[in-house]
């Protein structure tokens, strides 16, 4: 039986799309699931640290959460996690505009780092 931990952390497509995350944001991905939320927020820069443990977590959770429903439910084949990737995009994008005037640029520039890192890493062999 799947958990959302499994889902959401321990998959090999959960795996890739949080690896992907990291690579494009520049932070150094964690350990382990546990040190995710603990100690590796520490690396962090301090000024960082809401945004990568409460924005970002959760555009990516939520992301991965609503295209396993999709596959789940509308028997969709996950084929990328590329797809998982533009769909973190999108919901950071719709959530700036709840962040402090501030740090909402901070916001769309992992976006236009993950687009980047995406585009780059998944066309490299077309070239």
């Amino acid at each position: 039986m799947e958990t959302i931990k499994h889902t959401c952390f321990e998959c090999h497509f959960a795996n890739l799309v949080w690896s992907i995350t990291y690579v494009a944001s520049r932070i150094t991905a964690p350990h382990n699931i546990s040190h995710r939320f603990t100690k590796w927020l520490s690396g962090v820069q301090k000024y960082l640290q809401p945004y990568v443990s409460l924005l970002g977590a959760a555009a990516i959770c939520w992301s991965h959460w609503l295209y396993i429903n999709d596959m789940v439910f509308d028997k969709k084949i996950i084929s990328s996690p590329v797809r998982v990737v533009y769909l973190i995009i999108y919901w950071l994008r719709t959530w700036v505009i709840l962040q402090k005037p501030g740090s909402q640029d901070l916001v769309i520039t992992v976006c236009l780092f993950l687009e980047q890192a995406v585009t780059e890493f998944f066309t490299q062999g077309d070239g």
